[in-house]
């Protein structure tokens, strides 16, 4: 081959990499509204985050039913100081009974 032939191929070859392609996609860079997943994970992470602590700082108000009669735990309806069944009060036994 002739030597000048053999030069003009080898300054295409090196050439032939700062041109592009049809088969050389440029890579596309993230833009304004465009941001790799990465970023976009760490910022949804964080943002969860955020709503854990602030889930965690409000006090938590339990309501207590306070029951009338005894003044305990429970409510009044479930109370057993009014509940006649649950003291065990002997049946009421009338005259004409025995």
């Amino acid at each position: 081959m002739d030597a000048a032939a053999y030069d003009l191929l080898e300054e295409m070859a090196i050439n032939n990499s700062h041109w592009g392609s049809k088969r050389q996609l440029p890579k596309k860079s993230p833009g304004v509204h465009k941001v790799d997943e990465l970023t976009s994970v760490k910022a949804q992470l964080n943002a969860l985050k955020k709503q854990m602590k602030k889930m965690g700082a409000r006090p938590s108000q339990v309501q207590v039913a306070s029951c009338e009669w005894c003044l305990g735990p429970h409510s009044s309806m479930e109370c057993q100081v009014s509940n006649t069944f649950a003291l065990g009060t002997p049946d009421q036994v009338t005259v004409g009974d025995r």
